[in-house]
């Protein structure tokens, strides 16, 4: 009886570490597309983890994507209101 005990409690210490680990890299992947960078180096630690683990690295990028990261980059910060 106890084994078995030892069992489902291992088998649900692994589900609740493999859930966490998924939630966080959705969390992360789905800040990185509303922030659109993409194209850019990992904004936080957090994207970088995600992005290594997910296989996706900013040198795979083409050319094309990273001038039209940086051509939306710069309609964002003069769409944007200046502070004063």
């Amino acid at each position: 009886m106890a084994s078995f005990e030892i069992i489902v409690t291992v088998a649900l210490f692994l589900g609740v570490v493999t859930t966490g680990l998924i939630l966080v890299i959705a969390w992360a992947v789905r800040r990185e597309d509303h922030r659109n960078t993409w194209a850019a180096e990992a904004p936080d630690p957090v994207s970088a983890i995600t992005r290594r683990i997910t296989g996706l690295c900013r040198r795979d990028l083409d050319a094309e994507v990273r001038a039209a990261d940086a051509v939306m980059r710069m309609k964002r910060s003069a769409a944007a209101p200046t502070q004063m």
